[in-house]
Protein backbone atom coordinates (compact mmCIF):
# COMPACT_ATOMS: atom_id res chain seq x y z
CA UNK A 1 0.00 0.00 0.00
CA UNK A 2 1.11 3.30 -0.60
CA UNK A 3 1.79 5.94 2.20
CA UNK A 4 -1.41 7.62 1.04
CA UNK A 5 -3.92 4.70 1.43
CA UNK A 6 -6.91 5.47 3.61
CA UNK A 7 -6.37 3.22 6.83
CA UNK A 8 -9.34 2.86 9.18
CA UNK A 9 -10.38 0.22 11.88
CA UNK A 10 -14.17 -0.48 12.56
CA UNK A 11 -15.92 -1.71 15.79
CA UNK A 12 -19.34 -2.80 15.83
CA UNK A 13 -20.69 -0.11 13.63
CA UNK A 14 -23.98 1.36 15.58
CA UNK A 15 -27.22 2.79 14.19
CA UNK A 16 -27.01 6.82 13.09
CA UNK A 17 -29.75 7.79 14.69
CA UNK A 18 -28.43 6.54 18.09
CA UNK A 19 -27.90 9.64 20.11
CA UNK A 20 -24.20 10.49 21.84
CA UNK A 21 -24.09 9.35 25.23
CA UNK A 22 -25.15 11.81 28.27
CA UNK A 23 -22.32 12.83 30.31
CA UNK A 24 -22.54 13.56 34.13
CA UNK A 25 -19.59 16.19 34.67
CA UNK A 26 -20.24 15.59 38.51
CA UNK A 27 -18.22 12.32 38.66
CA UNK A 28 -14.68 12.84 40.38
CA UNK A 29 -12.76 10.55 37.70
CA UNK A 30 -12.89 8.91 34.48
CA UNK A 31 -10.50 6.13 33.85
CA UNK A 32 -9.33 5.73 30.15
CA UNK A 33 -5.89 4.38 28.70
CA UNK A 34 -3.77 4.75 25.66
CA UNK A 35 -5.47 0.77 25.21
CA UNK A 36 -9.07 1.96 25.72
CA UNK A 37 -8.43 5.17 23.25
CA UNK A 38 -7.06 3.15 20.63
CA UNK A 39 -9.71 -0.10 20.49
CA UNK A 40 -9.87 -1.78 18.85
CA UNK A 41 -6.68 -0.90 17.28
CA UNK A 42 -3.80 -2.47 19.18
CA UNK A 43 -1.04 -0.31 20.84
CA UNK A 44 1.44 -1.91 19.21
CA UNK A 45 0.10 -1.69 15.90
CA UNK A 46 -0.83 2.09 16.71
CA UNK A 47 3.37 2.98 17.52
CA UNK A 48 4.64 0.18 14.62
CA UNK A 49 2.20 1.27 12.17
CA UNK A 50 0.39 4.81 12.45
CA UNK A 51 2.41 7.20 15.01
CA UNK A 52 4.26 10.05 13.74
CA UNK A 53 3.76 8.06 10.29
CA UNK A 54 -0.10 8.46 8.91
CA UNK A 55 -3.46 9.43 9.50
CA UNK A 56 -5.86 6.45 11.14
CA UNK A 57 -9.55 6.89 11.45
CA UNK A 58 -11.03 3.89 14.13
CA UNK A 59 -14.52 3.75 14.57
CA UNK A 60 -16.24 3.17 17.79
CA UNK A 61 -19.63 2.96 19.90
CA UNK A 62 -21.26 6.21 21.04
CA UNK A 63 -20.25 5.09 24.77
CA UNK A 64 -16.55 4.63 24.12
CA UNK A 65 -15.72 8.45 25.88
CA UNK A 66 -18.36 8.78 28.84
CA UNK A 67 -18.09 11.49 31.11
CA UNK A 68 -16.15 13.97 28.01
CA UNK A 69 -18.62 16.16 26.66
CA UNK A 70 -22.12 16.92 25.02
CA UNK A 71 -24.67 19.64 24.07
CA UNK A 72 -25.70 19.57 27.86
CA UNK A 73 -22.37 19.71 29.99
CA UNK A 74 -20.76 21.95 27.13
CA UNK A 75 -23.46 24.85 27.79
CA UNK A 76 -22.90 24.08 31.29
CA UNK A 77 -19.07 24.74 30.77
CA UNK A 78 -20.15 28.35 28.59
CA UNK A 79 -22.31 29.78 30.99
CA UNK A 80 -20.31 29.84 33.58
CA UNK A 81 -18.51 33.03 32.02
CA UNK A 82 -16.02 33.90 34.94
CA UNK A 83 -13.75 31.41 33.55
CA UNK A 84 -13.78 32.40 29.65
CA UNK A 85 -11.86 35.12 27.88
CA UNK A 86 -11.66 36.05 24.37
CA UNK A 87 -8.16 34.21 24.52
CA UNK A 88 -9.88 30.61 25.60
CA UNK A 89 -13.62 31.02 23.67
CA UNK A 90 -12.99 32.35 20.11
CA UNK A 91 -15.12 32.63 17.44
CA UNK A 92 -14.88 31.17 13.93
CA UNK A 93 -17.02 32.27 11.14
CA UNK A 94 -16.42 31.56 7.09
CA UNK A 95 -12.52 30.25 7.93
CA UNK A 96 -11.72 33.05 9.59
CA UNK A 97 -11.36 33.58 13.35
CA UNK A 98 -13.85 36.78 14.13
CA UNK A 99 -12.42 39.53 15.58
CA UNK A 100 -12.59 39.18 19.61
CA UNK A 101 -13.74 42.75 19.63
CA UNK A 102 -16.82 41.79 17.91
CA UNK A 103 -18.47 39.68 20.23
CA UNK A 104 -16.53 40.59 23.68
CA UNK A 105 -16.86 43.48 26.25
CA UNK A 106 -13.77 44.60 28.59
CA UNK A 107 -14.94 43.31 32.41
CA UNK A 108 -12.72 42.11 35.04
CA UNK A 109 -11.57 39.01 35.03
CA UNK A 110 -10.95 36.55 38.36
CA UNK A 111 -7.47 38.49 39.04
CA UNK A 112 -9.63 41.91 39.10
CA UNK A 113 -8.03 43.23 35.31
CA UNK A 114 -9.93 44.10 32.82
CA UNK A 115 -10.12 42.08 30.06
CA UNK A 116 -12.30 40.91 26.16
CA UNK A 117 -14.69 38.68 27.62
CA UNK A 118 -17.06 37.28 25.52
CA UNK A 119 -20.40 38.24 25.88
CA UNK A 120 -23.47 36.05 25.79
CA UNK A 121 -26.03 37.92 23.49
CA UNK A 122 -22.77 38.71 20.52
CA UNK A 123 -22.00 35.24 20.84
CA UNK A 124 -25.17 34.54 20.69
CA UNK A 125 -25.80 36.73 17.37
CA UNK A 126 -22.51 34.92 15.54
CA UNK A 127 -24.11 31.00 16.30
CA UNK A 128 -27.03 32.48 14.91
CA UNK A 129 -25.27 33.30 11.35
CA UNK A 130 -23.69 29.56 11.51
CA UNK A 131 -20.56 30.49 13.59
CA UNK A 132 -18.64 27.74 15.10
CA UNK A 133 -17.08 27.96 18.72
CA UNK A 134 -13.40 27.05 19.68
CA UNK A 135 -12.95 26.22 23.66
CA UNK A 136 -9.15 26.28 23.97
CA UNK A 137 -7.78 24.26 27.13
CA UNK A 138 -10.51 22.10 28.29
CA UNK A 139 -8.63 19.00 29.04
CA UNK A 140 -8.98 19.63 32.79
CA UNK A 141 -12.48 21.14 32.76
CA UNK A 142 -14.46 17.44 32.59
CA UNK A 143 -13.35 14.11 34.42
CA UNK A 144 -13.35 12.39 31.05
CA UNK A 145 -11.71 15.03 28.79
CA UNK A 146 -8.74 14.94 31.48
CA UNK A 147 -9.14 10.54 31.97
CA UNK A 148 -8.24 11.18 28.15
CA UNK A 149 -5.87 13.83 28.30
CA UNK A 150 -3.75 12.02 30.91
CA UNK A 151 -3.77 8.37 28.99
CA UNK A 152 -2.38 10.36 26.45
CA UNK A 153 0.03 11.82 28.34
CA UNK A 154 1.15 8.78 29.80
CA UNK A 155 1.20 6.13 27.08
CA UNK A 156 2.83 8.46 24.84
CA UNK A 157 5.34 10.73 26.83
CA UNK A 158 3.69 13.69 25.55
CA UNK A 159 1.92 17.03 26.64
CA UNK A 160 -1.18 17.04 25.91
CA UNK A 161 -4.02 20.01 25.43
CA UNK A 162 -7.72 19.70 24.44
CA UNK A 163 -9.38 22.28 22.34
CA UNK A 164 -13.16 21.62 21.64
CA UNK A 165 -14.62 22.35 18.68
CA UNK A 166 -18.37 23.05 18.28
CA UNK A 167 -19.77 23.50 14.66
CA UNK A 168 -23.15 24.15 12.51
CA UNK A 169 -25.28 24.35 9.88
CA UNK A 170 -22.44 22.94 7.41
CA UNK A 171 -19.84 25.58 8.04
CA UNK A 172 -16.67 25.37 7.43
CA UNK A 173 -14.83 26.55 10.06
CA UNK A 174 -10.97 26.20 9.28
CA UNK A 175 -9.23 26.35 6.00
CA UNK A 176 -6.83 24.02 5.01
CA UNK A 177 -4.06 23.68 7.28
CA UNK A 178 -1.79 21.38 9.05
CA UNK A 179 -0.70 21.43 12.66
CA UNK A 180 2.48 21.78 14.50
CA UNK A 181 1.73 19.02 16.92
CA UNK A 182 -0.08 15.38 16.55
CA UNK A 183 -3.50 15.31 17.01
CA UNK A 184 -6.33 12.95 18.56
CA UNK A 185 -9.62 14.04 17.64
CA UNK A 186 -12.85 12.54 19.95
CA UNK A 187 -15.78 12.86 18.29
CA UNK A 188 -18.51 13.67 20.36
CA UNK A 189 -21.58 14.83 19.05
CA UNK A 190 -23.06 15.20 15.78
CA UNK A 191 -21.57 14.02 12.11
CA UNK A 192 -18.34 16.16 10.79
CA UNK A 193 -16.69 15.25 7.31
CA UNK A 194 -12.94 15.76 7.32
CA UNK A 195 -10.72 15.74 4.48
CA UNK A 196 -7.33 14.41 4.65
CA UNK A 197 -4.95 15.63 1.61
CA UNK A 198 -1.95 13.61 0.80
CA UNK A 199 0.78 15.89 1.42
CA UNK A 200 2.61 16.28 5.12
CA UNK A 201 4.83 18.88 6.28
CA UNK A 202 7.77 16.97 7.45
CA UNK A 203 8.05 17.33 11.35
CA UNK A 204 6.70 21.18 11.75
CA UNK A 205 7.35 22.59 14.87
CA UNK A 206 5.63 26.00 16.82
CA UNK A 207 8.18 28.80 14.91
CA UNK A 208 7.97 31.39 12.79
CA UNK A 209 9.46 29.16 10.17
CA UNK A 210 6.42 26.96 9.64
CA UNK A 211 3.96 29.92 10.28
CA UNK A 212 2.63 30.43 6.57
CA UNK A 213 -0.23 31.83 5.18
CA UNK A 214 -3.74 29.76 4.16
CA UNK A 215 -2.61 30.71 0.39
CA UNK A 216 0.41 28.84 0.75
CA UNK A 217 -0.91 25.95 2.65
CA UNK A 218 -3.77 25.44 0.18
CA UNK A 219 -1.70 25.60 -2.98
CA UNK A 220 0.53 22.69 -0.89
CA UNK A 221 -2.39 20.49 0.54
CA UNK A 222 -2.13 18.58 -2.54
CA UNK A 223 -5.02 15.94 -3.87
CA UNK A 224 -7.80 14.67 -1.07
CA UNK A 225 -6.20 11.17 0.68
CA UNK A 226 -9.50 10.56 2.02
CA UNK A 227 -12.63 11.56 3.14
CA UNK A 228 -14.09 10.32 6.24
CA UNK A 229 -17.44 10.76 8.30
CA UNK A 230 -17.32 11.35 11.99
CA UNK A 231 -19.75 10.01 14.15
CA UNK A 232 -19.84 9.99 18.52
CA UNK A 233 -17.43 7.32 19.82
CA UNK A 234 -15.11 7.40 16.42
CA UNK A 235 -11.47 8.83 16.92
CA UNK A 236 -9.02 10.49 14.03
CA UNK A 237 -5.37 10.28 14.56
CA UNK A 238 -3.44 13.02 12.68
CA UNK A 239 0.65 13.07 12.77
CA UNK A 240 1.42 16.58 12.43
CA UNK A 241 2.23 18.06 9.34
CA UNK A 242 -0.83 16.68 7.54
CA UNK A 243 -2.80 18.67 5.66
CA UNK A 244 -6.83 18.23 6.76
CA UNK A 245 -10.26 20.46 6.56
CA UNK A 246 -13.20 19.56 8.17
CA UNK A 247 -17.44 20.68 7.35
CA UNK A 248 -20.02 20.23 9.82
CA UNK A 249 -22.76 17.51 8.17
CA UNK A 250 -25.45 17.74 11.16
CA UNK A 251 -27.43 20.80 13.00
CA UNK A 252 -24.65 20.47 15.78
CA UNK A 253 -21.32 18.84 16.20
CA UNK A 254 -18.78 18.45 19.01
CA UNK A 255 -15.20 17.14 18.82
CA UNK A 256 -12.01 17.63 21.25
CA UNK A 257 -9.04 17.64 19.43
CA UNK A 258 -6.55 16.81 21.97
CA UNK A 259 -2.64 17.96 20.52
CA UNK A 260 0.69 15.75 21.32
CA UNK A 261 3.92 17.40 21.78
CA UNK A 262 6.36 15.50 22.07
CA UNK A 263 9.96 16.31 23.63
CA UNK A 264 12.22 17.02 20.60
CA UNK A 265 15.87 17.85 19.67
CA UNK A 266 15.30 21.63 20.46
CA UNK A 267 14.47 20.09 24.02
CA UNK A 268 18.12 17.97 24.37
CA UNK A 269 19.63 21.86 23.13
CA UNK A 270 17.50 23.95 25.93
CA UNK A 271 18.83 20.41 28.42
CA UNK A 272 22.16 21.46 27.51
CA UNK A 273 22.47 24.96 27.72
CA UNK A 274 21.74 24.40 31.23
CA UNK A 275 24.31 21.48 31.91
CA UNK A 276 27.05 23.14 29.90
CA UNK A 277 27.71 26.00 32.53
CA UNK A 278 28.77 23.95 35.50
CA UNK A 279 31.90 23.19 32.45
CA UNK A 280 34.58 26.33 32.49
CA UNK A 281 35.14 25.97 29.21
CA UNK A 282 32.28 27.19 28.36
CA UNK A 283 32.21 30.09 30.16
CA UNK A 284 35.49 30.94 28.35
CA UNK A 285 35.79 33.87 26.04
CA UNK A 286 36.15 33.09 22.34
CA UNK A 287 39.30 33.67 20.48
CA UNK A 288 39.60 37.46 19.55
CA UNK A 289 39.02 37.99 15.80
CA UNK A 290 42.54 39.11 15.19
CA UNK A 291 43.65 35.71 16.53
CA UNK A 292 42.08 34.26 13.40
CA UNK A 293 39.54 31.23 11.85
CA UNK A 294 42.12 28.83 12.85
CA UNK A 295 41.85 29.98 16.66
CA UNK A 296 38.27 30.31 16.21
CA UNK A 297 38.21 26.77 14.75
CA UNK A 298 39.70 25.11 17.28
CA UNK A 299 37.83 26.96 19.94
CA UNK A 300 34.84 25.69 18.80
CA UNK A 301 36.42 21.66 18.66
CA UNK A 302 37.03 22.03 22.28
CA UNK A 303 33.43 23.26 23.21
CA UNK A 304 32.20 20.35 20.63
CA UNK A 305 34.55 17.88 22.84
CA UNK A 306 33.10 18.97 25.54
CA UNK A 307 29.54 18.96 24.84
CA UNK A 308 29.98 15.40 23.71
CA UNK A 309 31.80 14.71 26.78
CA UNK A 310 28.49 16.13 29.01
CA UNK A 311 25.83 14.99 26.76
CA UNK A 312 26.94 11.28 26.88
CA UNK A 313 27.59 11.41 30.75
CA UNK A 314 25.46 9.39 33.40
CA UNK A 315 24.63 12.48 35.05
CA UNK A 316 23.10 14.31 31.83
CA UNK A 317 21.42 10.94 30.82
CA UNK A 318 19.95 10.43 34.31
CA UNK A 319 18.82 14.12 34.73
CA UNK A 320 17.33 14.09 30.57
CA UNK A 321 15.22 11.09 31.76
CA UNK A 322 13.43 12.74 34.68
CA UNK A 323 12.87 15.54 31.84
CA UNK A 324 11.08 12.86 30.10
CA UNK A 325 9.17 11.82 33.14
CA UNK A 326 8.27 15.01 33.75
CA UNK A 327 7.18 16.34 30.13
CA UNK A 328 3.24 16.39 30.96
CA UNK A 329 0.46 18.69 32.79
CA UNK A 330 -0.54 18.31 35.85
CA UNK A 331 -4.57 17.69 35.99
CA UNK A 332 -6.18 18.10 39.22
CA UNK A 333 -5.04 16.27 42.59
CA UNK A 334 -6.76 18.65 45.14
CA UNK A 335 -9.15 15.75 47.75
CA UNK A 336 -11.51 17.84 50.34
CA UNK A 337 -11.20 17.19 52.21
CA UNK A 338 -7.86 16.30 52.51
CA UNK A 339 -6.91 12.43 52.37
CA UNK A 340 -3.87 10.21 51.33
CA UNK A 341 -0.27 9.62 52.62
CA UNK A 342 2.74 11.74 51.67
CA UNK A 343 4.16 10.88 49.07
CA UNK A 344 7.51 8.46 49.67
CA UNK A 345 10.53 9.23 47.35
CA UNK A 346 13.30 7.06 47.23
CA UNK A 347 17.44 7.45 45.50
CA UNK A 348 17.84 6.79 42.14
CA UNK A 349 21.69 7.18 41.93
CA UNK A 350 24.50 5.98 44.21
CA UNK A 351 27.40 8.61 43.21
CA UNK A 352 26.19 11.70 43.78
CA UNK A 353 27.74 13.89 46.36
CA UNK A 354 27.59 17.38 48.42
CA UNK A 355 31.46 18.68 48.73
CA UNK A 356 32.59 22.28 48.51
CA UNK A 357 32.93 24.22 45.16
CA UNK A 358 34.13 27.46 44.74
CA UNK A 359 33.12 29.59 47.79
CA UNK A 360 29.91 27.28 48.93
CA UNK A 361 28.72 23.84 48.12
CA UNK A 362 28.23 21.92 44.92
CA UNK A 363 26.56 18.83 43.77
CA UNK A 364 29.44 16.31 41.74
CA UNK A 365 28.36 13.76 40.03
CA UNK A 366 31.73 12.20 37.68
CA UNK A 367 33.11 15.66 36.54
CA UNK A 368 30.28 17.72 36.72
CA UNK A 369 29.07 19.54 39.24
CA UNK A 370 25.98 22.09 39.57
CA UNK A 371 26.39 25.02 42.74
CA UNK A 372 24.00 24.04 45.75
CA UNK A 373 21.71 27.44 46.34
CA UNK A 374 23.34 28.63 49.86
CA UNK A 375 22.21 26.71 53.32
CA UNK A 376 20.67 23.83 50.91
CA UNK A 377 23.89 21.60 51.20
CA UNK A 378 22.80 19.93 54.00
CA UNK A 379 18.89 19.27 52.81
CA UNK A 380 20.68 17.70 49.38
CA UNK A 381 23.34 15.52 50.87
CA UNK A 382 20.17 14.33 53.58
CA UNK A 383 18.37 13.43 50.71
CA UNK A 384 21.43 11.83 48.93
CA UNK A 385 21.97 9.72 52.13
CA UNK A 386 18.73 8.02 52.36
CA UNK A 387 17.04 5.13 50.47
CA UNK A 388 13.38 6.62 50.77
CA UNK A 389 12.14 9.35 52.12
CA UNK A 390 8.84 11.43 52.68
CA UNK A 391 8.68 15.56 52.66
CA UNK A 392 7.35 15.55 55.79
CA UNK A 393 10.06 13.53 56.96
CA UNK A 394 12.78 16.28 55.28
CA UNK A 395 10.92 19.24 57.34
CA UNK A 396 11.02 17.20 60.85
CA UNK A 397 14.98 16.79 60.14
CA UNK A 398 14.91 21.01 58.64
CA UNK A 399 12.65 22.80 60.95
CA UNK A 400 14.38 26.04 60.02
CA UNK A 401 13.59 25.34 56.53
CA UNK A 402 9.52 26.00 55.29
CA UNK A 403 7.64 23.14 53.86
CA UNK A 404 7.21 25.23 50.37
CA UNK A 405 11.21 26.05 50.13
CA UNK A 406 11.99 22.55 50.53
CA UNK A 407 9.26 21.29 47.89
CA UNK A 408 10.94 23.39 45.47
CA UNK A 409 14.50 22.16 46.31
CA UNK A 410 13.00 18.47 45.76
CA UNK A 411 11.10 19.73 42.66
CA UNK A 412 14.88 20.70 41.58
CA UNK A 413 16.67 17.06 42.41
CA UNK A 414 13.94 15.53 40.92
CA UNK A 415 14.57 17.17 37.93
CA UNK A 416 18.10 16.55 38.06
CA UNK A 417 17.08 12.53 38.16
CA UNK A 418 18.42 12.00 41.30
CA UNK A 419 15.42 10.96 43.19
CA UNK A 420 11.75 10.51 41.86
CA UNK A 421 8.48 8.79 43.65
CA UNK A 422 8.85 5.43 44.58
CA UNK A 423 7.81 2.26 42.83
CA UNK A 424 4.79 0.87 44.32
CA UNK A 425 6.11 -2.64 45.41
Amino acid sequence: MSANTYYRVTAKRRSKDKAAVTVNTDKPDTHFSLESILAPLSVSEFFRDYYGKKFIHIQGEPGKFPDVMDFDSFARLLNMTSIWSAHSLEVVLDRARVDPRAYSVSAPNRDGQDVLKPDPDKVMDFLRQGASLVANDVDALTAGAAGIANALEQGLNVKTQGNLYYSWKQRQAFASHFDTHDVFAVHLVGEKNWRIYENRVPSPIRHDAFSVSAEFQEKNRGPVAAEITMRPGDLLYLPRGQYHDALASSEGTIHIAFSATGVIGLDFLAAMSDMVVGSEKYRLNFPRLEDGQDALKKHIEMLSAEFAKIATSQDFLDRFTQFQRDFHYKRGGIQIPAVGKDPLYERLVHDAQVARFQNGFGLYRGNNVTPIPPGFEKPVAWMLSRRTFTLGEMAEAFPGETPHSLNELLVQVRRMGLVDHAKKA
